[in-house]
């Protein structure tokens, strides 16, 4: 039976009605979703996202046959803006092992199917950006994440503890046997989206909340300490990113960027929702993957401050072809709406690669085709962000001089000497 949910904004002090979803899990490819914009909101408010124009009418999500964006191809038959909210895909797996250690979770069954999911996991004030779902439970009580006990003495707290052994439980896909450790991830791992594993948390008795990622002792290096060594370079480099820090050996915590800094939620929409999929001519006869390019589109058509924002996105690019932060898929750059359009916000998580074979390759294409991390080539597209070529080779020296530090900062956060010498590798 089709299943009507309400999606409100809970914008400052006031929640605002945005439309109706409709989901049917026995629907027809194409047909088990359904969005239609509440009367206010047509009035006075803004489209949430290309595929989801501002209507008075039925919509339905985009089914492409062409599409040849990977992470596009993915969100056939959903919505960009759902695609967006919906819980991490981990969650599936945490609910079972909950229904196993036999607790329950409210409101759902052993086996929800993936619109339970997305409508009633999570909690109503933990849940990521702005978008209230009256089914979830707890709607009535305040979303505290657990908090972690950080000591000033560098001992490893229970708390640290119980939450590396649940995390690494949780990532490697086994059996979690102890109802406490499931019971600290139902708390909060289940607000966040994403492929990854997170859990939020609090690392003092504030209201703040941390997303933690947790590098499993499994993988080939500690990708915790590289994602604090990056992201510490790229403040240095003046890109804008959010808070981060090490709070254990492979626990990265860093503040959400879904948050504002009062910690009221923003609305967040992803670059993956608002680049433009029209049909063209040329998209037929040359299909590829979309690229930074298409991202600049967004700020040149809808965005807030178009100038800065292009700025910035072009340091990111320029950025991430020097570290090989291959996190620039469509889906990790996020936008939130402002007065005047779509505001960029803060990079997270970075997280330099090594290069294969000489070489690297980012996640978004520099432009059609360009997959390779090639600095000439990021230099040569910066006229598009507004940028001169002259000023974007200036930038280019400055960031490969701030990166040439990279060992002190690595030392400083706690490398040891086998993960200096893979960093080196990357770095260098």
């Amino acid at each position: 039976m089709p299943e009507v949910v309400p999606i409100v904004w809970a914008r400052k002090d006031e929640q605002v009605p945005v439309g109706h979803l409709v989901f049917n899990d026995a629907g027809k490819p194409g047909e088990a979703m359904a969005f239609r914009y509440d009367e206010s909101w047509l009035a006075l408010g803004f489209p949430l996202g290309s595929d989801l124009p501002l209507k008075n009418a039925v919509l339905y999500p985009i089914n492409d046959p062409m599409e040849t964006d990977p992470v596009l191809a993915v969100r056939q038959g959903v919505f960009g803006l759902f695609a967006d909210h919906r819980p991490g895909k981990w969650v599936e797996g945490l609910l079972r092992q909950a229904h196993l250690n036999g607790i329950k979770v409210d409101l759902l069954d052993s086996t929800p199917a993936a619109s339970q999911i997305w409508t009633r996991a999570g909690h109503v004030n933990g849940r990521f950006s702005a978008l209230l779902l009256p089914l979830t439970h707890g709607f009535h009580s305040e979303f505290l994440p657990p908090l972690l006990e950080i000591t000033p003495s560098g001992k490893t707290s229970k708390a640290v503890k119980n939450l590396v052994s649940a995390m690494e439980g949780l990532q490697s896909q086994e059996s979690i046997r102890s109802k406490e450790l499931v019971e600290l991830l139902l708390t909060g791992a289940v607000d966040l989206g994403g492929s990854t594993p997170k859990c939020l948390v609090r690392l003092d008795k504030s209201s703040t909340q941390w997303v933690v990622r947790h590098a499993s002792a499994r993988e080939p290096f500690n990708s915790a300490l590289w994602t604090a060594v990056t992201r510490r370079l790229a403040q240095e480099c003046g890109l804008k990113v959010v808070d981060g820090k090490m709070i254990a050996p492979r626990l990265y915590a860093e503040r959400r960027f879904d948050r504002a800094e009062d910690g009221s939620p923003l609305l967040c929409l992803s670059a993956a929702t608002l680049v433009s999929r029209i049909i063209s001519r040329e998209r037929i006869l040359h299909p590829s993957p979309k690229s930074y390019l298409d991202i600049a589109d967004i700020i040149n058509r809808s965005g807030a401050a178009p100038a800065a924002d292009l700025r910035e996105l072009f340091s990111r690019l320029l950025f991430n072809t020097l570290t090989g932060n291959n996190r620039d898929r469509l889906d990790q750059f996020w936008f939130t709406p402002e007065k005047l359009g779509w505001k960029l916000l803060p990079m997270y998580a970075p997280c330099a690669q090594l290069p294969i074979l000489s070489a690297r390759f980012l996640s978004t294409p520099l432009r059609p085709g360009v997959n390779m991390a090639d600095g000439d080539a990021a230099v040569s597209l910066s006229r598009y962000f507004g940028v001169s070529t002259r000023e974007a080779k200036s930038m280019r020296l400055e960031f490969m001089h701030t990166l040439s530090g990279w060992k002190a900062v690595a030392e400083e956060l706690g490398a040891d000497l086998l993960e200096l010498r893979q960093m080196q590798a990357a770095f260098e």
